[in-house]
């Protein structure tokens, strides 16, 4: 059979010993019949490697004889005969025909896509027999033998070849391919990735499941000792505790507590699936929302390491620290069957970070197993086994070591290719925090699997597993099992892995989670967790302390914790490097210890490393560098990012709360001398970065805050004073400022920081003051100052000039509203809808006579989730003049269409002329082209402004802009002449556009969801509020000279229908043809609008 496929696909028909086609079909028949005989006997007993290429030969095999099969019938039946001589076919032209029926990997291993079931797989077969029957019929058109044939569209030749071929190779392929799956069950498998609901939810931990799957077909081959040794290692570890307890818990367990085995406790998750292709970033949630969930990721396992796409692109694990990417690689590399797979785990962390990626593969045996071994060695060991590499820990390589391998993936893939052509194939799997994902390329179809949170019912397996093994503890002590209704009220923590197991650990010493009250809130469990492991872990090495003492050293390590959290945040990421938490810990005291503070043994133990590597909630990535000497070097991160804006906000809480009491202590005592609060602390903390940024931070701030001032309005009113103060002699700074050489992000300019720094002020002064703040509040006014708008301003300006996405951040958390009264409120960002008169309000203040001629901006307001809506509170926030004389002369056209004209968003769609070419277009100047510049010297160029908005639209009633455009046609038309090439395209492209309308006259959506749902999609001119029938109907007057009367009648009659429906919509429906947003190109733009990638969590 193998023998058989390759002469096919290596060297066509004359390799097989036959001449044409014709006179190859019954002996392509006959031979891929026998050829695909007795499957099950030819693959017994062959290697993992061998069994593979044996079943891709026989899908190429299958494929060529159920096209085959069928086409002398259908041929006869379309009246053919043709003879073998009378078909004379090049060489060339005989392989392109079989080429295309060869063409196996488009059906079980398309681009782009998996077979997701056998309907799925049936697709795309017929797809590839269509092809070929279409390639055949216009080859047998172009022959002498059937000049005087009809072969055209409609004949009957064409009807066999393009309908009747197609469907009876199909049936043909259908039941040859449910034969083969009885013999070869991977053919089954690479097509039951989506499996019946009833059965998706096997229950089937460790991996079990899999080990049992690949051995329905396991090749029994005999198993080499370094093979053996290696799955005897892997194996062990499924019976270890599925925490190490020397590394991660604070402290010896309490009495008759276990820790559930790997094997025991660990429950596959979701995840999603997807092939990558060029230039795309997985990194990004919103490129997995288009993506399928898996319903079975160890069914996918199975299916992707009998796979051939396994030995040809890398495969990449996903997910978020704590997620479960480790674990899963050390149940695979468990249960992957030594009989066919040789597996190589590799923790990046142990190996040097720039090695070529077989000598990471030795050293990282080396490191695990304590032997040299070179890949050499390790491939002779592998004796027709699949060779399984399996790379742990890319996130980890790239943030301990500051390097970067942009390439590494695709050095992987040149390393498998290297492989199969040395007919030595290899298997790799890596895995990698998601967010680092946009730190590599990614290799043109490349298959990555994104590790999903548990659910409800993947958490109660866990929590049914703990109980299980603490049965005893439960029985005989007071302690209670936890119920999963008090897990899943702290989502953020109980779907995920490892934090699942932090809370689990937690309760169980004393049912501290069960105990505490119903309401508590996030901020107070993390506060819990985080002193009860600082606690225990204080206590474990310094068990002389007093409580006094110990009360200190707790809090003396809780603010230890809150630094590192704040050397991610001030240098905006989620991970820092030891030597940066060294410095900063020193610029802030808190890097030396008293004498107390040492082992027994008198070694210090205050450094970075020996701070956070033993706490369960920190995560130590470490990754060797080759020099002189070779080092390690480490960095830390939080399993969850919410335990790091927890510290940070407290951090800032803490000290803000301190100068409050300074603050309040200096008026009670009347020692207020008008010297600015020392706020050297908060400006150092607060002056790098925005809290905006973390939405968590906000949240927790709002908790600490509100439980600080705890309804007091006398507290409440002295947050608000000192705030103030603070902003108002921001820049001013004094020179007595502690901290002020912290520079955690090198040099910074002081505008920057100084932006940084007022925007988190009014932030914390808005959430302390728990209501909107007019400006003026916010600046003296006197003879000597400037306006306070001036003022504001130029406060304004700073925070434009920080890079993009910060400025983004401050957009996204303050709003300013110019009230018709004169004032100016500043409020927290809600997501509510963007009023236009509150956005240019100032400038109307300034010429009160405007609104009196100007539609009253204050009635009309916008979706915030536009980029009109984001124009329009930029140019608030700013109090920009310029852009709101501008808006000002666009108000006909907010009113026009108050959902979804874009004033300045632009739109990429291909050029007419060439595919490669993208042309760019705005709606507004499209429809002020049309309306200002009647040149009939350009037709052209109105044709294609006319076609544009008319293809924008075509499914839902008529809307104002609609008609506008429609109303601007018939105005052509009456000055054109109808029967012009101009005239004639203007009325087709009006005909056809109100065809389309009238298919879809019906309401686009019925319910606010589906309306919510198309937020993100570019904004439709045409639709938003809905016209009365005699507008509709004056318009459609002007066009009746021109269009067929019973299309006039559908149009009037759908209107009519449509006019009970909702009037205004929140949001624009879908348009039927996709656009890109210019603006979604660059977030760095210099334009105050940034890209929409993803939906909000919520909206107004």
């Amino acid at each position: 059979m193998l023998d058989f496929a390759e002469k096919l696909a290596d060297g066509g028909l004359s390799a097989i010993g036959v001449g044409d086609l014709f006179g190859a079909r019954e002996f392509l028949v006959g031979q891929g019949r026998k050829a695909l005989e007795n499957l099950e006997g030819k693959l017994r007993g062959t290697s993992r490697l061998t069994r593979t290429q044996r079943i891709e030969a026989a899908h190429q095999v299958l494929l060529v004889v159920s096209f085959f099969e069928p086409l002398d019938e259908c041929l006869r039946e379309a009246g053919m005969r043709l003879r073998a001589t009378d078909l004379e076919m090049t060489g060339d032209e005989q392989w392109e025909l079989l080429d295309r029926a060869l063409r196996a990997e488009s059906v079980h291993s398309p681009e782009g896509a998996f077979v997701w079931d056998q309907q799925d797989l049936f697709g795309r077969a017929e797809a590839v027999f269509q092809e070929a029957s279409h390639h055949l019929h216009r080859l047998i058109a172009g022959l002498a033998a059937v000049e005087r044939t009809d072969t055209g569209p409609g004949s009957r030749l064409a009807h066999a070849l393009g309908e009747v071929l197609p469907q009876r190779s199909l049936e043909s392929y259908r039941g040859h391919y449910l034969a083969m799956r009885a013999e070869a069950p991977e053919f089954g498998i690479w097509a039951q990735l989506r499996e019946h609901e009833q059965t998706r939810r096997r229950v089937s931990d460790a991996f079990d499941g899999l080990r049992e799957e690949l051995g329905r077909f396991s090749s029994l081959r005999e198993v080499g000792d370094l093979r053996r040794m290696l799955s005897l290692k892997y194996r062990a570890k499924l019976n270890r505790p599925i925490l190490p307890l020397d590394e991660v818990l604070p402290d010896a367990l309490p009495p008759g507590m276990e820790i559930p085995a790997l094997k025991d406790c660990y429950v596959p998750p979701s995840a999603r699936v997807a092939r990558v292709s060029r230039g795309q970033d997985p990194s990004t949630p919103v490129w997995w929302e288009v993506h399928e969930s898996l319903p079975d990721l160890q069914h996918f396992l199975v299916s992707r390491f009998t796979h051939p796409d396994a030995i040809r692109y890398p495969t990449v694990v996903l997910g978020e620290p704590g997620g479960g990417k480790s674990k899963l690689t050390e149940v695979l590399s468990a249960q992957l069957p030594e009989e066919d797979f040789l597996v190589v785990r590799v923790e990046l962390r142990s190996v040097n970070a720039d090695a070529d990626v077989h000598r990471q593969i030795e050293e990282g045996l080396a490191h695990e197993h304590r032997d040299q071994i070179t890949w050499r060695e390790l491939l002779a060991e592998a004796d027709g086994a699949l060779p399984v590499v399996i790379l742990d820990g890319f996130d980890e390589l790239l943030q301990a070591s500051g390097m970067d391998r942009h390439n590494y993936l695709e050095q992987i893939q040149d390393f498998q290719r290297h492989q199969e052509e040395v007919e030595q194939p290899v298997a790799v799997l890596v895995t990698s925090r998601t967010l680092s994902a946009s730190r590599v390329r990614f290799p043109e179809n490349t298959t990555v699997i994104r590790l999903e949170p548990f659910d409800q019912e993947q958490v109660g397996r866990v929590l049914r597993a703990w109980n299980k093994a603490n049965w005893r503890l439960f029985g005989t002590t007071n302690l209670r099992e936890l119920a999963l209704g008090q897990l899943m009220a702290y989502p953020e923590l109980s779907r995920q892995p490892l934090l699942l197991l932090l809370l689990l650990v937690y309760d169980t010493q004393d049912n501290a989670l069960q105990r505490a009250p119903g309401s508590l809130s996030l901020g107070e469990l993390y506060e819990r967790l985080l002193t009860t492991f600082v606690h225990r872990q204080i206590r474990k090495h310094w068990a002389e302390l007093s409580e006094r003492d110990l009360k200190k050293e707790v809090q003396k390590e809780l603010r230890r914790l809150e630094v590192t959290a704040l050397a991610m945040f001030t240098r905006q990421r989620q991970s820092v490097a030891s030597e940066e938490l060294e410095g900063d810990l020193k610029e802030f005291r808190l890097g030396q210890d008293s004498h107390r503070m040492e082992r027994p043994q008198g070694r210090r133990v205050r450094t970075a490393q020996q701070l956070l590597s033993r706490f369960f909630f920190v995560h130590v990535s470490e990754a060797q560098i080759k020099g002189t000497d070779e080092t390690a070097q480490s960095s830390y991160e939080f399993l969850h990012a919410t335990f790091g804006e927890y510290l940070v906000a407290r951090m800032i809480g803490r000290t803000l709360r301190s100068l409050v009491n300074d603050y309040v202590r200096h008026l009670e005592d009347d020692s207020w001398d008008g010297e600015p609060p020392n706020d050297g602390f908060l400006y150092a903390t607060s002056s790098f970065a925005c809290f905006g940024d973390r939405e968590k931070i906000l949240e927790f701030l709002k908790e600490l805050l509100g439980k600080d001032i705890d309804g007091i309005e006398e507290r409440r009113r002295h947050y608000g004073e000192l705030l103030i103060e603070l902003f108002r002699e921001a820049p001013f700074p004094s020179a007595n400022r502690l901290h002020s050489a912290y520079q955690p992000r090198g040099r910074i300019p002081l505008t920057n920081r100084q932006a940084y720094y007022t925007a988190n002020l009014l932030t914390l002064l808005l959430i302390a003051r728990g209501e909107q703040v007019d400006i003026a509040e916010l600046f003296t006014e006197s003879a000597a100052e400037p306006s306070t708008l001036h003022q504001w301003r130029a406060a304004a300006s700073l925070w434009r000039a920080l890079p993009g996405t910060d400025w983004f951040t401050v957009l996204d958390t303050l709003r300013v509203r110019h009230l018709k009264d004169g004032r100016s409120l500043l409020r927290s960002e809600d997501l509510s809808r963007v009023n236009v008169g509150e956005s240019l309000g100032f400038e109307l203040r300034r010429n009160p006579a405007l609104l009196a001629k100007v539609i009253d901006p204050y009635a009309i307001s916008v979706p915030i989730h536009t980029q009109t809506g984001q124009m329009l509170r930029s140019m608030a926030l700013r109090a920009n003049g310029t852009a709101a004389l501008l808006a000002i002369s666009f108000l006909p056209a907010l009113r026009l269409n108050r959902m979804g004209l874009e004033l300045q968003r632009w739109f990429l769609e291909p050029s007419e002329s060439s595919k490669m070419e993208i042309t760019a277009w705005s709606p507004t100047h499209e429809l002020l082209l049309l309306r200002l510049l009647p040149d009939r010297t350009e037709w052209p160029r109105r044709l294609d402004a006319y076609r544009r908005f008319l293809r924008f639209d075509n499914h839902g009633p008529l809307g104002q802009t609609g008609l506008a455009v429609l109303r601007q046609a018939a105005e052509d038309l009456k000055t054109t002449d109808p029967y012009s090439e101009y005239g004639k395209e203007l009325v087709e492209l009006v005909t056809d556009f109100l065809k389309q309308n009238t298919a879809a006259a019906a309401p686009p959506f019925t319910d606010t969801e589906s309306v919510d749902s198309a937020w993100h999609e570019p904004p439709v001119p045409t639709t938003g509020e809905r016209t009365h029938s005699e507008n509709v109907g004056a318009v459609l007057h002007l066009l009746a000279p021109y269009l067929p009367p019973d299309l006039l009648d559908r149009v009037r009659q759908g209107v009519d229908e449509s006019t009970a429906a909702i009037i205004e919509m929140d949001e624009p429906p879908t348009p039927t043809t996709h656009f890109t947003s210019y603006a979604d190109l660059d977030e760095h733009s210099v334009v105050d609008l940034k890209p929409f990638l993803g939906r909000p969590e919520s909206g107004g």
